[in-house]
């Protein structure tokens, strides 16, 4: 069927999304939504606003500022917002929110609606129809909706109004099985058939879980989103009429939809009849804290982790294929044959965030106390954002029926970190920053600087983050290049074209700098015993080290309560005595090839003398000394010679590293190249 100029030009194409959230303290939200309108469908210009305060009165004319102001301050209870209108009855827009319905319908639930003519969706049908379907995605998600649907309805005005109370009718769309009746108890509230119908979370348990509901209704398109919730497409398009639909496939919906509803409240006991294990589990409170209830949240969680297993084995691992981000990848962490934690992600391409399907954690006598709540954090976190997502994280209805899981927020409790959104299973892109400031544990003095460089909008925390808990740098190379480089942001992010040379012969040089300086921090963190007069090294026997860095000299800067040895002294000087308890161990990092070091070696050892007797002037016993490559050995003898007695007679010692500055620079460019590819 197609309609005619005249009937098109009585209907509206719009959106109404419910909720029984608070909007007066959601008003940020509110605000936020509504821009994201104005930036879908800026050619309506959405420009008039009229809004009444919370404490009741008359309708008050606003600016787009006051607007937004007074949603964020709480000041507005219901609002409207027209474009200039193309004729008497007929605007070109409207937005229409009550932020508190209960001001003169007391158990209603609130709602946000969005409408413009059907005369202009006919002639742009499917760019309108995609950006009024993700208008209602993010409206649903923000909102927290339980019910809402979009389709073809009617705009009218009221008799008596003025232009500036223009009020449509609650969508009636003009073939429903039913007229619309928004109950005050919401568990009376039916769904109903529309082109685009919104489900929340406590509709879909009514109606047998998301799988029951996928599986029954399969002639329609079923998309899942957050929290639980589903986005049933009944019909093409909005425009599409009851002839133009099978009438089976119609019947079956409508049947399903009302017939579960009529089991659930004939006979409330009817309801787990229809639900399998797994959609029971889903449904549990987070507060079901007895034994009962996590016996039940476990084997919810092992479920549904061995489906996905079975199924990421069929479709990449059968097949050698790797999956892409936003598929579904199943995790083990485990450390020799003792599993520390399970979990389930992708990334969601409509929320730009990381969705959480599976996430169980335990803690083990063995290891410290909130160990695997950590690990969990640590890949978690790294994911969302290798990923390239916004860093916000999403759990499922499988994870602890919607919520943070009780592991994970109470390890964040105790870094002094809250979330705000639990009940609504989600971690903000600022919580989820902070978590991952406090689990890396960064020295007092490098996060001071990161954050300060953050401020300054020169290195993001959760790429030098990531650097860490990826394996790309340590955390003393990450310092000595935060602290000594104004690129640290791209030296971690391996974005610097080599056409660029100045710039990428500047980062070349801090990262391989930092790579050497990596090299003795190992060496020296590996405790020497003298075992049967060999010298042994054990694994996982290492010195309580503390590694600074004082970028005044480019100098790491070795303190330990105990005494080591000072490793790779030139020509196998041995008469040097080791570092004494407790005495800092001053090394300059001199990462220079065999042309500068003829030329700058000498100026080095002159510095390291200044230091040497600026260390006796203020009292504090330490030793310095100059770490350089291996390409010290390609001077000539006499020269190497002459460098090194004076090194010795000032108790300077020379520390060449075992590579050169070839070997250094190929290591620069693995991790430059490693660095690239992480975000996806």
């Amino acid at each position: 069927m197609t309609y005619t100029y005249d009937e098109l030009s009585s209907y509206c194409i719009g959106l109404v999304i419910y909720t029984y959230e608070d909007l007066i303290k959601r008003g940020k939200t509110l605000s936020v939504l509504i821009r994201r309108v104005q930036q879908t469908f800026p050619e309506l210009d959405l420009n008039q606003f009229i809004a009444l305060p919370t404490e009741g009165g008359r309708f008050e004319e606003l600016d787009a500022k006051e607007l937004h102001l007074g949603l964020e301050n709480g000041s507005f209870a219901r609002l409207q917002i027209t474009s200039a209108p193309s004729d008497e009855n007929l605007p070109s827009g409207l937005i229409r929110a009550s932020a508190n319905n209960a001001i003169t319908n007391p158990g209603m639930p609130n709602y946000f609606f969005f409408s413009f003519p059907a005369l202009y969706y006919q002639t742009n049908i499917d760019s309108v129809q995609t950006r009024l379907l993700s208008i209602g995605r993010e409206a649903f998600d923000f909102l927290n909706g339980v019910f809402g649907f979009a389709h073809l309805g009617f705009l009218s005005l009221q008799d008596n109004t003025s232009p500036t109370e223009l009020n449509p009718p609650l969508a009636i769309p003009p073939f429903d099985f039913r007229d619309l009746y928004i109950p005050s108890d919401l568990h009376q509230e039916i769904p109903y058939i529309f082109w685009a119908n919104w489900l929340g979370r406590s509709h879909v348990d009514r109606l047998g879980g998301i799988d029951n509901i996928q599986n029954t209704i399969q002639q329609v398109r079923v998309d899942r989103m957050s929290r639980g919730a589903l986005l049933i497409t009944a019909y093409p398009t909005a425009l599409s009429t009851k002839e133009e639909i099978d009438d089976d496939a119609l019947g079956s919906i409508a049947s399903y939809l009302v017939s579960a509803h009529k089991e659930y409240f004939d006979n409330p006991k009817a309801k787990n009849k229809s639900i399998s294990p797994i959609e029971s589990s889903a449904g549990m409170d987070m507060g079901d804290t007895t034994v009962e209830g996590e016996k039940a949240q476990l084997s919810l969680a092992l479920n549904r982790m061995t489906w996905h297993v079975k199924k990421f084995e069929k479709d990449y691992l059968e097949n050698n294929k790797a999956p892409r981000n936003y598929v579904w990848r199943p995790y083990r962490f485990c450390t020799q044959d003792v599993v520390l934690g399970l979990t389930v992600v992708r990334h969601s391409v409509d929320n730009n965030c990381l969705d959480v399907d599976v996430c169980l954690t335990t803690d083990l006598l063995e290891f410290e106390e909130g160990s695997s709540a950590r690990v969990m954090w640590s890949f978690l976190l790294s994911e969302a954002f290798k990923c390239g997502g916004t860093m916000e994280i999403r759990f499922s209805e499988y994870v602890e029926g919607g919520h943070i899981p009780r592991n994970l927020a109470f390890f964040a409790q105790k870094l002094g970190i809250e979330f705000g959104h639990d009940d609504e299973g989600r971690i903000t892109p600022t919580e989820a920053r902070r978590v991952y400031l406090a689990i890396t544990q960064f020295t007092p003095q490098l996060r001071e600087k990161i954050i300060s460089m953050a401020e300054e909008g020169l290195l993001s925390p959760e790429r030098a983050c990531y650097a860490v808990h990826r394996g790309l740098w340590t955390q003393p190379e990450l310092t000595q290049i935060v602290l000594s480089s104004q690129n640290a942001e791209r030296i971690l992010s391996g974005d610097i074209p080599p056409e660029h040379r100045l710039l990428f012969s500047n980062a070349t040089d801090h990262a391989r700098s930092a790579i050497m300086g990596g090299f003795l921090d190992r060496k020296l963190l590996k405790r020497v015993r003298i075992d049967t007069k060999e010298v042994v090294e054990r694994e996982d026997d290492v010195l309580p080290l503390q590694i600074d860095f004082d970028p005044t000299y480019s100098a790491k800067v070795y303190f330990c309560p105990e005494g080591f040895p000072i490793p790779w002294i030139a020509n196998g000087y041995t008469n040097v005595p080791p570092v004494a308890i407790s005495c800092p161990l001053v090394v300059l990092i001199r990462a220079r090839n065999r042309d500068e070091l003829a030329l700058s070696l000498e100026t080095d050892l002159k510095l390291a003398e200044n230091i040497s007797l600026r260390m006796v002037r203020e009292n504090k016993i330490g030793r310095v000394a100059i770490l350089i490559p291996r390409d010290f050995e390609d001077l000539p003898s006499n020269q190497q010679s002459k460098l090194v007695e004076k090194a010795e007679k000032q108790t300077t010692p020379i520390l060449i590293c075992p590579e050169t500055v070839t070997g250094l620079d190929a290591e620069v460019a693995r991790r430059f190249t490693s660095s690239r590819i992480t975000r996806e």
